[in-house]
């Protein structure tokens, strides 16, 4: 098993080791196969905030969130969109069954 990554949502000088993980938006990401956790999250001025890891069907945010894609930054594949619910600093996104982290 993979040790968990972590990701600080600040501001970077581009370089992969220290790239932040949110954007828009703030927050702490670690990350594990099948299992992102996100602290301290600080949405945008719409309410959401993007996750600097590319987006997998059937993501789903507990406490339940709109969980979708934003495509970003020339990626052809979309990053992690989540839209918490006002005043909710944290959450953890999984993948839904069939799915299973190895």
């Amino acid at each position: 098993m993979q040790a968990p990554r972590r990701g600080e949502g600040r501001p970077c000088d581009g370089s992969p080791s220290t790239r932040p993980s949110t954007a828009p938006g703030r927050g702490e990401v670690e990350a594990a196969p099948g299992r992102s956790v996100v602290r301290d999250m600080a949405p945008d001025l719409d309410g959401s905030v993007v996750l600097r890891y590319h987006s997998v069907p059937s993501l789903q945010a507990r406490p339940a969130a709109p969980v979708d894609e934003e495509f970003a930054e020339g990626d052809p594949v979309p990053f992690i969109r989540i839209k918490p619910d006002a005043g909710v600093r944290g959450a953890t996104l999984e993948m839904a069954p069939p799915f299973r982290a190895p």
